[in-house]
């Protein structure tokens, strides 16, 4: 005879479920607390403008340009071929 779950057990798990996971979240809430423009960690070579509104705020994209070659540096393509095996 199987055993069945009686009515009552499934909402109760849920229940439990999610007060564990409302628990959790709240943990990790309070500990990230909200901080004040003025407390960022800005980042070493950052020449941007971090504000609490984005309208206030300033871009930095030069960490983003592509580097390029000193002037009359040698065009080299380096091409390495690693794991070939015995096939290649």
């Amino acid at each position: 005879m199987k055993k069945r779950f009686t009515p009552y057990l499934m909402p109760a798990l849920l229940v439990v479920g999610l007060g564990f996971f409302q628990s959790c979240n709240q943990s990790s809430s309070s500990e990230n607390t909200a901080q004040s423009s003025s407390d960022i960690q800005q980042p070493d070579g950052f020449k941007g403008k971090i504000a609490l509104d984005i309208r206030d705020s300033q871009s930095d994209w030069s960490a983003y340009t592509p580097k390029s070659a000193p002037e009359g540096a040698p065009n080299i393509l380096f091409v390495l071929y690693d794991d070939t095996g015995l096939g290649a």
